[in-house]
């Protein structure tokens, strides 16, 4: 009789053992999924933060080229445009005022879906300040006679990885710079 009793309790407690390793591998898998996952979101944010780069690149050097590249709005204060700090539709499945990156000029863009763009605002113009400089003499620019020549002007541009219509829920990564151009 105690025979029949032992036997009843080591299946018992297989079968709490067994129990318990088939919890600890199921929370394993779902660790290791879960690592997974943020491991391609950590890659797939990486691709776009590059292609967000590369639209900024691509702006500067048309600007570089053009002082009035084709696409600019006028945001300097004689405008009678108020341009906000970020395009409105920059979060929107919308490309007006967005131009796109070549496919020279782009960076992993087989990888990604959609195509960098970038968004170029002229922010004003403005002089150099050579002539206020402590090596030059007292003449009528300083004394406010002449104002000067404007030969600078000022840019802001905001650069998307792609429009977040055809990112289909993937990362969208948005940078901005200013920069500023002699002419």
């Amino acid at each position: 009789m105690n025979r029949q009793l032992q036997r009843g309790a080591t299946l018992l407690v297989s079968v709490v053992f067994l129990l318990i390793m088939t919890v600890l591998a199921l929370s394993s898998i779902r660790g290791v999924s879960l690592q997974e996952h943020m491991a391609s979101n950590l890659y797939d944010r990486g691709l776009a933060f590059q292609s967000a780069e590369a639209a900024l690149q691509t702006a500067q050097n048309v600007i570089l080229a053009n002082p009035e590249p084709l696409g600019t709005q006028d945001c300097s204060p004689t405008s009678i445009v108020v341009c906000k700090s970020v395009p409105a539709n920059t979060f929107q499945n919308d490309n007006a005022g967005w131009t796109n990156v070549t496919a020279t000029s782009g960076v992993n863009i087989s990888q990604r879906l959609g195509i960098p763009q970038y968004n170029i605002q002229l922010m004003g113009r403005g002089e150099t300040g050579l002539a206020y400089g402590q090596m030059n003499s007292a003449n009528n620019v300083q004394y406010g006679v002449n104002p000067g020549v404007f030969d600078e002007q000022y840019y802001r541009i905001t650069a998307r990885s792609s429009n977040p219509g055809s990112a289909q829920e993937r990362a969208v990564v948005v940078l901005q710079t200013t920069i500023k151009r002699s002419m």
